[in-house]
C-alpha cells in the first residue's frame, strides 16, 4: 500500500491527497468495492467498444441526441446551455463525446442481448403478461357461490355487483385491478387461461377470501419498447458480470482473484491509518 502514498491524486486547499488516502476514504465509507466494480465495468465496456467495428454511429444520431437532451433539460437557450456546460466543468466537445459513447453502448447492448433476447422473453412471459380483473370479494363462500349462480342465471355481472354492493348491509366489496399472470394463484390463473375478456370466473378462494371475477382484458406482453430495453439491460448486465469473472485484477502489487481478495486489501488500507 505504500506505493499508493507516493501518488498524488488531487489537491484540496493546498493539501495534497495521495491515492492511498483517497482509497482509505472510499473504504471507510463502504464505497471502495462498488467503486472498483464500476471501474471494471467501464473498462470492459470501453475496451469492447474500441475492439468492435459494428458500432458505427451517424453524426445525425449524435446531433439529435444532443438536441433532445437540451430540450428535455430546458437548455435550448444558447446562453443557458453555455452556463450549464461551465457549471458541469466540461465543454461541448466532451458532452458530444458522452453521447457518442452512450449511443455506442446502446447499440452494443442490443447486439450482446440479441442471441438470447427471445429466449429470456419466453422464459419470463408468464410474469410479463397482464390481466385486468373486475371482481367482488364476498363476505362468505356461500355469498360468493350465490353471486356466481345469479350471474349465470341473469347474465349480468354489473347488475349483480351493484345489487350486492348497494344492499342495506353490503355483502361484497368491488375491486378493479391489473395483475401479471404470475401474481395470481395457480387455480385462478388456470381458470383465466380457459376464458376470454368478458367471461366470469369463480367462486374462487384467494388468500382466505371468496371472490367472483370478470375478465376485463388480457394484455399479452410484446417484445418491444421499454420491455425490450429492460430485457436487453438484464442480459447486458449479466454479460458484463461474466466478463468481470474472467479478469485478472491487481490492487497495487497484489493480484485480486475474487471479491474476498479485494476485501483483504481493504482491511490492509485501514491498518495503515
Amino acid at each position: 500500500m505504500s506505493d499508493f502514498e507516493q501518488i498524488s491524486l488531487l489537491t484540496i486547499d493546498n493539501q495534497s491527497l495521495s491515492l492511498g488516502t483517497v482509497l482509505q476514504y472510499f473504504q471507510l465509507s463502504g464505497k471502495l468495492m462498488p467503486w472498483i466494480r464500476d471501474i471494471l465495468e467501464q473498462h470492459i465496456v470501453f475496451q469492447t467498444i474500441q475492439s468492435r467495428n459494428d458500432l458505427n454511429i451517424l453524426e445525425s444520431e449524435v446531433d439529435q441526441a444532443v438536441i433532445n437532451f437540451r430540450i428535455n433539460n430546458q437548455l435550448s437557450d444558447a446562453d443557458v446551455f453555455e452556463q450549464w456546460l461551465i457549471n458541469q466543468g466540461i465543454d461541448f466537445a466532451v458532452l458530444r463525446s458522452r453521447f457518442v459513447i452512450g449511443l455506442k453502448v446502446d447499440k452494443l447492448k442490443a447486439l450482446i442481448a440479441e442471441p438470447n433476447l427471445q429466449a429470456l422473453f419466453d422464459q419470463q412471459k408468464l410474469a410479463l403478461d397482464q390481466v385486468e380483473l373486475y371482481y367482488m370479494i364476498a363476505s362468505s363462500q356461500e355469498i360468493a357461490e350465490e353471486i356466481q349462480r345469479k350471474i349465470e342465471q341473469e347474465g349480468g355481472f354489473e347488475k349483480v355487483a351493484r345489487e350486492y354492493a348497494l344492499a342495506e348491509e353490503p355483502q361484497v366489496s368491488l375491486v378493479r385491478r391489473a395483475f401479471s399472470l404470475a401474481q395470481l394463484p395457480e387455480d385462478l390463473r388456470t381458470a383465466i387461461a380457459q376464458k376470454q375478456a368478458g367471461d366470469t370466473v369463480g367462486a374462487i378462494e384467494v388468500e382466505q377470501r371468496w371472490c367472483v371475477f370478470r375478465i376485463e382484458a388480457v394484455v399479452p406482453a410484446v417484445l418491444e419498447g421499454e420491455l425490450k430495453l429492460a430485457l436487453q439491460n438484464q442480459l447486458f448486465e449479466q454479460w458484463v458480470a461474466d466478463q468481470i469473472q474472467q479478469l485478472s485484477v491487481r490492487l497495487g502489487g497484489s493480484q485480486l482473484a475474487e471479491a474476498s481478495a479485494v476485501e483483504t486489501e481493504e482491511r490492509e488500507l485501514v491498518a495503515t491509518m
